[in-house]
């Protein structure tokens, strides 16, 4: 990421014409004196946002056009966005003329299609060949460390002990004359 350790993108738009990198605001958003935040509700304040949603898409774009340089990928379309679905967003000034967003009064279709209607005419469609490359990159195989199996395993074990202490459990409620022998389980 360009400005900071790591980036998340809530969603990727992949079509033939490009990608479109879409962060998305729930909820009732709120715009004022340069700053986004989720209203004040009951005897809360108003919580501010870490991060201006516009920037944030913004720089995962940038994040994605970076990696497919160091990729040799070929020339990509790539727009950033951000969608509102609960809330309307409309603003005086032009600081936001330069991006898109969808707020909850527009289809989502329309608005896929006005992000790619500013594509310069210098950018093809994508071709099968570079679209599957792209889908290797932006969807990478995940391989678990030995960590994570172990804690998985101890889950599993956990689970199973639970299981069979609610069989003893319905046992003696069932039967008081039940003896039970029972033996400890290391859990490494």
């Amino acid at each position: 990421h360009p400005n900071k350790k790591q980036g998340e993108c809530d969603f990727l738009v992949l079509c033939k014409k490009g990608i479109l990198v879409l962060e998305v605001k729930g909820g009732v958003i709120h715009y004022e004196d340069n700053q986004f935040a989720f209203p004040s509700f009951k005897n809360n304040p108003p919580k501010y946002f870490n991060e201006d949603p516009f920037v944030q898409s913004d720089g995962n774009k940038h994040a994605i056009i970076n990696s497919f340089k160091k990729k040799n990928m070929p020339k990509c379309y790539l727009e950033s966005a951000v969608v509102f679905p609960k809330s309307p967003f409309k603003y005086d000034g032009l600081s936001f003329d330069n991006f898109f967003h969808l707020d909850y009064e527009g289809t989502f279709y329309d608005f896929i299609q006005n992000c790619f209607s500013s594509r310069p005419s210098n950018f093809r469609d994508l071709d099968t060949a570079t679209f599957g490359e792209i889908l290797n990159i932006l969807s990478p195989t995940l391989t678990p460390s030995l960590e994570e199996i172990r804690i998985d395993e101890n889950l599993k074990r956990i689970q199973a002990g639970k299981e069979l202490n609610s069989l003893f459990l319905e046992g003696l409620f069932e039967n008081e004359r039940l003896v039970l022998e029972l033996s400890l389980i290391h859990i490494s």
